[in-house]
């Protein structure tokens, strides 16, 4: 997980094409706190998500 709500995955963009049918969608993401990065890669195509949720923090955009 990357703050604020950047994404994650290895996922193959199964989620990103599905959500990009659901512009309404609001998007988290649940992680444990030590899964955190400050950055990590993501394509043009990737959506990101509108807040995640760990124990110890709320991050959104």
């Amino acid at each position: 997980m990357t703050p604020p709500a950047a994404g994650w995955g290895w996922g193959g963009g199964y989620y990103d094409r599905y959500l990009t049918l659901c512009p309404n969608a609001v998007t988290v993401g649940v992680a444990y706190d030590c899964q955190k990065v400050t950055r990590a890669a993501s394509g043009p195509l990737d959506v990101g998500l509108d807040a995640f949720v760990t124990e110890l923090e709320w991050y959104h955009r």
